[in-house]
């Protein structure tokens, strides 16, 4: 299956083959990620529903089109992994991980980063706290690689 975001980036989804011969497995089936809930935010829909496909067996997704509306989501539920944007209007990936991470400090080790976009500011912010950054578009067994660090 292969999905196109924006026309010019392309993404070939793995085969169940290339998860085995990786070592990535659907756990949701197992039963080991079956209560595990992700947050997708990012503010260009094909990137939310190409996430939201790809994560599907991993766990209950939610979205959100920017870092206020991912606040709101956060009211009542838990998360196990927020993949962010950086880029986005309203509060960025950042401001959300700084908001969200001065409240609960669970949420430290539970974000990825996901941008087309970087600049210099935020790509030290990124390497000074650790954290972990993917560039769109990039390699989706690498993606769920990082997924899988975190789940």
């Amino acid at each position: 299956m292969n999905g196109t975001i924006d026309r010019d980036i392309e993404y070939a989804l793995p085969s169940a083959s290339e998860k085995d011969r990786l070592g990535i497995h659907n756990q949701a089936l197992t039963g080991l990620n079956k209560y595990k809930n992700i947050l997708i935010v990012d503010d260009n829909e094909s990137i939310i529903e190409l996430l939201s496909i790809l994560l599907l067996d991993e766990g209950a997704v939610s979205t959100a089109i920017n870092g206020v509306d991912a606040l709101s989501k956060f009211a009542g539920k838990s998360f196990d992994l927020i993949i962010s944007d950086i880029e986005m209007p309203l509060m960025n990936g950042i401001e959300l991980y700084q908001y969200v991470t001065r409240i609960n400090p669970k949420y430290k080790d539970r974000f990825l980063f996901f941008s087309a976009t970087m600049n210099e500011k935020f790509t030290d912010y990124l390497e000074r706290n650790n954290l972990m950054l993917l560039r769109k578009p990039e390699d989706i067994l690498k993606l769920y690689s990082f997924v899988q660090k975190i789940l």
